[in-house]
Parts: structure tokens; sequence; C-alpha cells
């Protein structure tokens, strides 16, 4: 063995360990073996049950919950449960109380909106959940019931009341005829050029994201949960039912209806066409441009959709089944 590699091999070596060579070969590698009475200061290994598990997956009802935040980031990774899950957001002064082992000044649990906006388990029958709930549904009953006699510029505010609720929002014309939306804390509205006819139903309203010139056509339903993006130029023919709750497959977990919920994102992206009586679950993406035919149940991620029931040749489109 040359000077230099012995040498160097005197740099790795710890306390309590030494080079024995493996053979009498000439260039043989050696290997390290602890030297007898030496102590070995080594962290024992903790039991299963020893693991404090505060990290849960929580997606689609998935129960796997972990000791740290990568193993659970493996797991979701592995298993494609969504995005890599994020350490709550604390204040200096609470991480600097967490190094020292006091209590810090405020709690991380997040509240069940959290939870249902994160896609984990969340109480669908939180008091705060629950008034969001009733207020839109007060929201919606009196747009559905609009009449004639109502002017467009009044309409508008009234499906802000649902869509954007805790504000008081005036009408401002434009000067292609529509209206834009001003709050009295001067705040613009993201809803622009939008068409929604009634009926229409949703569970919380402010969960959905609409981009210009949306059309809902009369008889939808969106539980807009977790958040719903219809981008622009999208149409929803009558009918359409968006659901991004869903219950617990497991019926002791779900017990009936007193068990947790779960809620997925659901993205229908720009220029789609979504036919009549269409049904789209949660955690769905609608490819830019699709078109999905009448009474389809979309259940699987899509970034093109065809109808199936179309193709384009030449200048036309020719139906074949």
């Amino acid at each position: 063995m040359s000077e230099g590699y012995q040498q160097h091999l005197g740099t790795l070596q710890n306390p309590g360990w030494r080079a024995e060579p493996t053979t009498d070969q000439p260039g043989a590698y050696p290997s390290f073996v602890p030297i007898p009475g030496t102590t070995q200061n080594k962290r024992p290994r903790r039991r299963y049950d020893e693991i404090e598990r505060i990290y849960k997956c929580g997606w689609n009802g998935c129960e796997k919950d972990y000791g740290t935040l990568t193993h659970l980031n493996a797991h979701v990774t592995m298993n494609s449960h969504g995005v890599k899950r994020t350490a709550p957001v604390s204040s200096a002064k609470d991480t600097a109380a967490n190094f020292s082992g006091k209590s810090p000044t405020r709690s991380t649990a997040r509240s069940e909106k959290e939870k249902m906006m994160n896609s984990q388990l969340y109480m669908a029958s939180d008091p705060e959940l629950t008034a969001a709930r009733e207020r839109c549904k007060a929201a919606c009953f009196q747009f559905n019931n609009i009449t004639d006699a109502i002017s467009p510029a009044e309409k508008g505010r009234m499906l802000h009341d649902i869509l954007r609720p805790g504000q008081n929002w005036t009408a401002v014309p434009t000067v292609a005829g529509q209206f834009t939306y001003t709050s009295d804390n001067g705040y613009s509205s993201d809803l622009q050029d939008i068409q929604v006819d009634a009926p229409f139903h949703c569970s919380y309203g402010y969960n959905i994201k609409m981009g210009k010139s949306v059309r809902i056509e009369s008889g939808c339903t969106i539980l807009d949960s977790c958040v719903v993006t219809i981008k622009a130029g999208t149409i929803l023919s009558q009918e359409c039912k968006i659901y991004s709750a869903t219950h617990l497959i497991n019926p002791i977990q779900r017990n009936g209806a007193r068990g947790p919920e779960c809620a997925k994102p659901v993205t229908i992206e720009e220029d789609c066409w979504l036919g009549g009586g269409v049904t789209v679950l949660g955690g769905i993406t609608i490819g830019k441009g699709s078109v999905v035919g009448a009474g389809s149940v979309v259940t699987r991620f899509y970034r093109f959709l065809s109808s199936g029931c179309e193709r384009l040749t030449g200048q036309r489109y020719q139906a074949f089944i």
C-alpha cells in the first residue's frame, strides 16, 4: 500500500476503528473493523410503535402516515397522490420556540376549511363550513328566482354574491355594453364577461374560478369543496355536474354521513365544450380545446379529450359511430 493511500485512509477513519487488509495479496483494499473495548455511540433505531406519525397523506381517503415529511413525500411521489406536501407555515417566534423545546405561541393545526382546500380529510359538519354552505344556498335561491324585471347589472351583482361573497359589488358599464364590478374596497372583480343561466347550484361559490367568456347554461351544479377552475372560452351545456367532493369508500370509515370527506381540484382548460349532462369527478383535468360528448362521465386525467363521435374531414365535421 502506498504512503499516500495510507495517509488518505487515516483521514477517513473514525476513532474506534482500524483498517485491516482483507487478503495478503498486494493492492488489496482494506476493510474497517471495530477496535475491541471502544464504545460505539449510536442512536438505537426506533420501533414502529415508537414513531410519532404526524404527517398523513389523506389523498382520496389514503390513511398512510409517517414520522417525517420526507417519508410522506416519497409515498406521495411513488403513488401519485397529488402534489408534494409542505410543512405548515409558522412565524419565526414559533420556530425558535420549537427548537428551544417551549410551546409555540399559536397552534399550527389546520382548520377544517384548510384541510378541505388542501385535499385532506375534513369534517363537512364543521360550523364554519356549514355556515358557508347555508350562505351560498340562500344566495343561489335568490339568483334562481329572479324575474325578467331584474336588470343585467343587478343579475351580475347577485351572481357575485354567490361566487365572491363578503363584499358589496357595484356594476360599472363598459363600452361594449357589458359590466365590470368593483367592490367597496376598490378591488375589481376577476369575473369578466361570463354568463350563468338559472337555475345554478354550488356548495360554497368562492372556490369557483372562471376566465373570460365562460358560459354556464341552466341546470348546472358545481360542488366546489376544492378549487374548480374553468378557463376562458369554455361552455358547460345544460345539466352539467362537477363534483370535486367525495366520500370514503370504506363504509366503516364513511360512517354514514358522519364520517370525513375529501375534495380534489378540477381544472377545465381554455376553449372546452362539455355537452349536456356531462359529469366531471374530482381530481380531473380536461385539456385545452377538448369536447366531451353529452352524458359522459369523466373519471380520468385527460390532456386532450375527444368527444368520441366526431372527426375532422376537410373543412367540416363528420359524425361516425
